[in-house]
C-alpha cells in the first residue's frame, strides 16, 4: 500500500511525501504523513482546506504531530511561542495523516487517491 501512496501522490503539486531512508519493509507505516504546501498548490488550499474537504468527502485525516512549544504546560511554564521556532510551524502548519490501515481495501485506497486529487488539483 505504500509504494501505491507514494507512486500516486508523487507528481500533485504541492504534496510532499515522506523521505524515505530504510528499505519498505523495514518501516511500521503506521501513518502516512504528507505535508500540502498552499503556495504550490493548484488551487492554493492549505491544510486545514484540506482536511475540511476531506472530512466533507468522509475520508478521515489527522494532525498527529503538535510542536511542544504549542502544548499548553510547555507555552505557558516557558513562554514559548510559534516565531520562535519557525521551521516546527512550517512543518505544523502543512503536515496532514492520511488514512492508512491493514483491513484497507483497494477501492478505499483508490477512492482516498481519486478525492485527495480532485481536492487540491
Amino acid at each position: 500500500m505504500i509504494e501505491a501512496y507514494c507512486e500516486f501522490l508523487r507528481d500533485i503539486p504541492g504534496l510532499i511525501l515522506p523521505r524515505i531512508h530504510c528499505a519498505m519493509e523495514d518501516h511500521s507505516w503506521y501513518l502516512f504523513n504528507v505535508l500540502i504546501d498552499p503556495d504550490k498548490t493548484v488551487r492554493g488550499i492549505d491544510r486545514n482546506e484540506f482536511i475540511s474537504e476531506m472530512t466533507r468527502r468522509n475520508i478521515g485525516t489527522s494532525v498527529h504531530y503538535k510542536p511542544i512549544h504549542r502544548m499548553t504546560y510547555y507555552r505557558e511554564r516557558y513562554g514559548l511561542k510559534p516565531e520562535m521556532f519557525p521551521d516546527a510551524e512550517w512543518i505544523y502548519q502543512r503536515c496532514v495523516s492520511l488514512p492508512i490501515f491493514s483491513a484497507m481495501t483497494d477501492d478505499q485506497v483508490s477512492y482516498v487517491f481519486q478525492n485527495i486529487r480532485e481536492v487540491i488539483i
